[in-house]
């Protein structure tokens, strides 16, 4: 079953709020009022249909590879683990 808002433009959104779309826009994209900055890049992010995951890696072991790759190398690992038990708790809540 195709997705009901299909060709909406939700990819094309998701790409200019991460900054992969490029020279495709006119005007200020702002979050919360702030003009959109590459600084940004790290606390935005979403996962492209066509990337590849680990196939014997869990969920939450596949967030905690990418948070210890994406997440600012200035911050200490345990950090970086509480930033994906975080993210695994909003993740089931959305599910129940």
């Amino acid at each position: 079953m195709a997705w009901p808002l299909a060709g909406s433009g939700k990819t094309t959104l998701l790409n200019l709020l991460c900054g992969r779309a490029r020279g495709l826009t006119q005007g200020t994209i702002t979050l919360n009022g702030v003009p959109l900055h590459r600084s940004m890049k790290r606390i935005i992010a979403y996962v492209m249909q066509q990337d590849t995951f680990f196939e014997h890696l869990t969920v939450r072991e596949q967030i905690t590879y990418t948070a210890l790759l994406r997440l600012d190398g200035t911050l200490p690992v345990a950090t970086k683990l509480a930033r994906v038990s975080e993210a695994a708790l909003c993740m089931v809540l959305l599910v129940r």
